[in-house]
């Protein structure tokens, strides 16, 4: 991914780090997705969607109060969609 423009290189951590959420390999998951929120060429729903990647990777390996964070943090974004907002909020209070 190193040659790839920012942009796509934001786009190829979301997917990549989907897929290893999809395959339970959480803490690898949240390193790509990671990358995918640090990037700056990333889209705001790129930002949005590694957070709720990252959320669910923490409850993956059953660490409810990162998890916590990281709905937290997502509900902070600015501009962040109602249908988002309400599965964080829904999330959240699962969690509490």
């Amino acid at each position: 991914m190193e040659g790839a423009c920012p942009a796509a290189r934001a786009e190829a951590s979301l997917i990549v780090g989907q897929g290893l959420l999809e395959e339970g390999r959480f803490a690898e998951a949240r390193k790509f997705l990671q990358r995918c929120l640090d990037n700056p060429a990333g889209e705001r729903w790129q930002r949005w969607e590694s957070l709720i990647g990252i959320a669910h990777a923490w409850i993956g390996d059953g660490d409810r109060q990162e998890a916590t964070r990281a709905w937290e943090r997502l509900l902070e974004e600015p501009g962040l969609d109602e249908q988002r907002r309400g599965r964080a909020v829904e999330a959240l209070e699962g969690l509490r």
